[in-house]
């Protein structure tokens, strides 16, 4: 005896690989979402690094300036990838870094209280 066929067994078939398709374009969909997710908290991690430690050099350059009294008030000081009379150039730092000492009004008992604002930017 022959056997018999459904005749509706090709368009089960179909209804299977579009299912499937569907479920591959899904989880691909997720996937590159998700890289891309972690692509920006990447980027954005990396800038808090850059700036804690622009912060740390424009700290240390202040406190050196203060400690061997070479600074002036309300001075700008550059750090970094920069040129010019107040710069100190630096190749490990690859962007300009921005620091600027104030005086913050006055002290107790003759002392004068500073501000130090580090800002850095992205060349």
């Amino acid at each position: 005896m022959p056997k018999k066929r459904c005749k509706n067994s090709k368009g089960v078939a179909l209804i299977i690989v579009l299912g499937v398709l569907l479920v591959i374009t899904i989880l691909a969909n997720v996937i590159l979402s998700l890289i891309s997710s972690q692509s920006r908290v990447s980027y954005h991690q990396l800038n808090r690094i850059r700036a804690y430690y622009a912060c740390l050099a424009g700290m240390n350059l202040a406190v050196n300036k203060l400690r061997t009294n070479t600074w002036t008030a309300n001075q700008t000081y550059f750090l970094g990838n920069c040129s010019g009379a107040r710069c100190t150039p630096d190749a490990d730092i690859p962007y300009l870094v921005t620091i600027a000492i104030g005086v913050a009004g006055t002290g107790i008992a003759g002392t004068t209280p500073i501000n130090i604002t580090t800002d850095y930017t992205l060349q």
